[in-house]
């Protein structure tokens, strides 16, 4: 359900969302954490327009709506950014987020 409520938040509608994680689930397994679940959903379907916003509003929205609270998202995606290339994916900021978050969510 978290991976779902970030999923929605990254512009995916439920039921797209749902659909599109029954099929990451197929790839990456049914046991997999969200960012597992999140990067492989957004590495199979690179057609959602994700220009609305930029990448670390993105990532943000995704923490907050995997349960962890603004402020620690926030702090967690400042860091990741400073980690990785200005120039990574989407896909690669959420996932070291997520790792910079820990198990508070």
């Amino acid at each position: 359900e978290q991976a779902k409520q970030a999923l929605k938040q990254l512009g995916f509608k439920a039921t797209a969302a749902k659909r599109a994680l029954e099929e990451a689930c197929a790839h990456v397994g049914t046991d997999a954490d969200i960012p597992t679940l999140v990067r492989q959903v957004l590495a199979m379907n690179r057609a959602v327009n994700l220009e609305d916003s930029d990448p670390e509003t993105l990532a943000k929205r995704a923490l907050v709506k995997s349960g962890y609270p603004t402020a620690i998202a926030a702090a967690a995606v400042s860091a990741a950014r400073a980690h990785v290339s200005t120039d990574a994916g989407l896909e690669l900021l959420i996932m070291e987020a997520f790792r910079r978050c820990g198990n508070r969510g």
